[in-house]
C-alpha cells in the first residue's frame, strides 16, 4: 500500500449542496484560543525552580505561540495539496453509474460528453490528460469534488448513445466501486469522535456501520456513490471510492 499522510483539517465545515440532497456535517471542533488571549506561562524565580525547568517552560510556551501563528497557513497548505496527497494511494478510475466492462467502455465511449451534460449534480467531468492520460475526454467521477446522487431518473444512462453505459434493473445492484477507510488518517481510529461517513452514507446500516467508535464498509451492500469521500473531514479523505479499473 502506498505511504499515507496523516494531515488533519479540523473545524472544518462541508456542505453537501448543489442540486441534491443538503446535508452539512462539522467536523469535531478543536478549540483554539486568539495568540493574545493565550495565558504564557510564568517564567522567572518561583515559576519552575531550576535552570533545567525554566528552559522546559520557555520551550514549551515557544512551541504553542509558533503552532498558533502557523496553523492557518498549515491549513491552507493540505487544501492545496489534497489532490497530490490523494494520488499517493492512485488515481481511481471511477466511471458513470451504468458504466460497462473497462476495456470495452474504452473502447465503446465517444467522448461526446452528453452523459456530462445530462448529469443534473455536475458529478460528471472529462477525465484529465494531466492525471488520466489513457482515458483524457471520457466521463468519469471525482467523489472528493462531487458524488454521485443516484438521480431517480439516471440520465446520464439516458443520454449515452454509444452503449457504453446501460440501465442497471435495481439501485442496490449499482457498482461505481468500493468505500475503504485509511486508519492512519481517520480521526476516529486516533480518538476523536466522527462519524461523518455514517451520517451521510444512504445506505447507512447496511454499507456504512460505526462499531466500536469506528467506521466498518460492508462491501457486499457498497455502491460506491461517494458521498462518504467527499463528507470526510481529513485531507486527504480517510475513505475513499476505490475501483479494480
Amino acid at each position: 500500500m502506498a505511504p499515507t499522510v496523516g494531515f488533519v483539517s479540523w473545524g472544518v465545515q462541508r456542505e453537501i449542496s448543489g442540486r441534491g440532497p443538503r446535508v452539512t456535517i462539522e467536523s469535531p471542533d478543536r478549540e483554539t484560543k486568539p495568540m493574545a488571549d493565550t495565558p504564557k506561562p510564568p517564567l522567572g524565580p518561583g515559576a519552575n525552580p531550576g535552570r533545567r525547568g525554566f528552559f522546559r517552560e520557555l520551550g514549551r510556551w515557544a512551541m504553542e505561540e509558533t503552532f498558533q501563528i502557523a496553523e492557518p497557513f498549515i491549513d491552507d497548505f493540505i487544501e492545496r495539496m489534497e489532490p497530490a496527497l490523494a494520488a499517493m494511494t492512485g488515481p481511481q478510475v471511477v466511471r458513470p453509474p451504468g458504466a460497462i466492462d473497462e476495456k470495452k467502455f474504452r473502447e465503446t465511449c465517444t467522448s461526446c460528453g452528453k452523459c456530462i451534460a445530462a448529469c443534473p449534480h455536475g458529478s460528471i467531468i472529462r477525465a484529465s490528460e494531466e492525471v488520466f492520460p489513457e482515458i483524457a475526454g471520457q466521463p468519469i467521477l471525482l467523489p472528493r469534488n462531487r458524488p454521485c446522487y443516484y438521480c431517480d431518473s439516471f440520465y446520464c444512462q439516458e443520454a449515452c448513445p454509444s452503449g457504453a453505459l446501460l440501465p442497471v434493473p435495481e439501485r442496490p445492484q449499482m457498482r461505481l466501486g468500493t468505500a475503504k477507510v485509511f486508519g492512519s488518517l481517520c480521526i476516529a481510529h486516533h480518538g476523536q469522535e466522527c462519524n461523518s461517513c455514517h451520517l451521510i452514507c444512504p445506505l447507512k446500516g447496511s454499507a456504512i456501520t460505526v462499531e466500536r467508535g469506528l467506521p466498518v464498509v460492508h462491501p457486499e451492500a457498497c455502491t460506491g456513490c461517494g458521498l462518504c469521500e467527499y463528507a470526510c473531514p481529513t485531507h486527504p479523505a480517510a475513505i475513499r471510492v476505490l475501483t479494480d479499473r
